[in-house]
């Protein structure tokens, strides 16, 4: 029963995730330049593969560009902090990056992912917890795994094991994004001038407004970098080049 009821939540939330953000249409742009060029408004772009939705932030320092929500609530937004310190073609570029996180479903695949991590690292915890109060508990003052007292001992149990598979979701995502960089390197093949070395130019100013260490420690990459470091993505841009050598693209005919 207890189990029913916890998929019930989790289609319930899943859902309510699922909802359209507005009613209302917002103003339409015809084209992902005409998006760069409307840093002040509200639009929303829309094509047969995407949708762009933008809103304006004074406040912020960092463009927050990203793919999200799920159904109806499913969009890209592109900040106007990007088209503001970025040239049209670099904030294309942008764009076509998150479109591609929207078209090749990283949003579901990260959903699975987790889903099936967290699963995985709750019946690790599981396994595992029993013989911890086994030779601790007494020390600890816990009589079983019933008490709620051994609740704290889960929770650390559980940190361990994230901890400890933290480089594997983080590998994941540094995979999803380099899919993204592709995807938006072959979008705008053709498109903009030079493209390889705007998304160079780009992938510098985002590393350079975030602050961004250029050479990393490798470990520190591994453990922790949900992104791959902005001097590889810059590397990735100039030497991605298939159509030089007429060979296939992967994601954009």
């Amino acid at each position: 029963m207890k189990i029913r009821a916890w998929i019930v939540a989790s289609v319930l939330c899943l859902g309510a995730a699922g909802v359209p953000i507005a009613r209302a249409q917002p103003p339409e742009a015809t084209d992902t330049t005409t998006v760069a060029q409307q840093p002040d408004t509200i639009t929303e772009y829309r094509s047969p593969t995407d949708k762009l939705a933008r809103s304006g932030s004074g406040l912020v320092i960092l463009g927050l560009d990203q793919v999200t929500g799920i159904g109806a609530s499913k969009r890209v937004v592109v900040w106007d902090n990007t088209s503001r310190d970025m040239t049209d073609p670099e904030t294309m570029f942008v764009f076509g990056h998150e479109q591609g996180h929207y078209v090749l479903n990283h949003i579901w695949l990260s959903i699975t992912f987790l889903v099936v991590g967290l699963l995985i690292a709750m019946y690790l915890a599981y396994r595992l917890i029993g013989g911890v109060l086994d030779r601790f508990g007494a020390r600890w003052g816990i009589r079983d795994l019933g008490n709620w007292a051994s609740l704290p001992a889960l929770m650390l149990l559980l940190s361990l094991v994230f901890l400890i598979v933290q480089p594997i979701a983080a590998g994941f995502s540094r995979h999803l994004e380099r899919q993204a960089d592709i995807y938006g390197l072959e979008v705008i093949h053709g498109l903009v001038p030079d493209s390889p070395r705007v998304a160079a130019q780009a992938f510098q100013k985002l590393g350079e407004k975030a602050l961004s260490y250029p050479n990393p420690n490798a470990l520190f990459v591994l453990w922790t970098y949900d992104h791959p470091p902005v001097s590889e993505r810059v590397r990735l841009a100039l030497d991605y080049r298939p159509w030089d050598v007429n060979a296939p693209t992967r994601y954009v005919e």
